[in-house]
């Protein structure tokens, strides 16, 4: 039998089948993270929360933070084992670090934006959105970590230029907005990514708009974008994952070509995406809760069979400093 107990779950037989998945060879074989710590016989383990999201430290890449439906997490062990930081509560969509600055670490709870310091010892609220609405996204200028730009789910692109003290205004848009993404050697220039058709790209840092609304000219309609990623090997490639299937642009942008998979055209919409770092040949997305992979630029795919089905995906990431680490984050399923 299973149950919630503050810091994650606590196991009088066996452990749930969801949280933290890890391979260490590029998605072939899976081991579960979700231990937290042991009392007597009881095992509490974070394998029942929902994992919203994860950033793991660039000044230190043992150590990784997550985002779940009960505040945040974080091991300094590669996921061997979690601690509950100071953050006790909340559906903790997002997380982002200050590169320059250890122990800066900025996450968004519902209508809430926090920072911590210390490594989430402790953490202050920066910004309370007036209107209510849910914080979408959130991210820190890398090279100018002082500059900080987050969205809403009303359209709003806000940002600090003063580490989280003061906020502006910088552009509303009569869209919702559901991610954020900067440009890894651009800084100025970033995507917001809408609900619905299109997406919208500044070149200079947020304060002019271009509006791109459709991806491809193959198509009528090339289907709502859910997932956006800038190559890292090459940033004037992108990808879009959108409910009609996966597309790339090999110039900005400015053209984009579908790439066939396994899963049919328009019939599940591609949610989460990522390229290896290391070796653009290989990408992953999920679907539901299968993995998919290709070692070939997208030209073929096969699907990960050796990985636990049990819980729908929620997120996919690649560890930046060794390719080979893949992870998967799960999430409770809807009732």
């Amino acid at each position: 039998a299973l149950f919630f107990l503050g810091a994650g779950c606590e196991a009088t037989k066996t452990l749930p089948p969801g949280g933290i998945w890890m391979s260490e060879d590029g998605g072939e074989m899976w081991t579960q993270r979700i231990f937290v710590d042991e009392v007597g016989k009881k095992v509490r383990t974070i394998g029942d929360l929902s994992i919203l999201t994860m950033e793991i430290d660039p000044q230190n890449p043992e150590t990784f933070y997550l985002g779940t439906n009960a505040g945040v997490f974080r091991s300094d062990n590669r996921g061997i084992q979690w601690t509950q930081t100071g953050l006790k509560s909340g559906f903790v969509a997002n997380l982002t670090l200050d590169p320059q600055s250890r122990g800066v670490l900025y996450a968004t709870a519902e209508s809430k934006i926090y920072k911590t310091g210390n490594s989430g010892e402790t953490w202050e609220v920066i910004y309370i959105d007036p209107q209510g609405q849910i914080v979408r996204d959130i991210e820190v200028d890398r090279q100018n970590p002082q500059k900080i730009t987050a969205i809403n789910k009303g359209g709003v692109v806000l940002q600090s230029l003063d580490a989280g003290t003061n906020w502006n205004i910088v552009e509303e848009f009569k869209t919702e907005l559901i991610q954020l993404v900067v440009h890894p050697d651009l800084p100025a220039t970033l995507f917001a990514i809408a609900r619905g058709r299109g997406f919208r790209v500044s070149r200079d840092g947020g304060q002019a708009w271009q509006e791109v609304l459709e991806l491809s000219s193959e198509v009528k309609h090339s289907g709502d974008i859910r997932s956006f990623v800038v190559d890292p090997n090459n940033p004037a490639v992108l990808y879009a994952g959108t409910t009609q299937g996966l597309f790339r642009s090999e110039d900005g942008g400015q053209t984009w070509k579908f790439l066939d998979t396994l899963v049919p055209r328009g019939t599940k919409p591609i949610e989460h995406f990522v390229v290896n770092s290391e070796n653009a040949q290989i990408l992953y997305f999920e679907v539901d809760n299968v993995v998919h992979k290709s070692t070939d630029r997208g030209v073929t795919w096969k699907t990960i069979e050796t990985y636990q089905r049990l819980r729908p995906i929620q997120w996919i990431q690649i560890h930046p400093l060794d390719s080979n680490e893949v992870y998967t984050g799960t999430i409770i399923p809807s009732k």
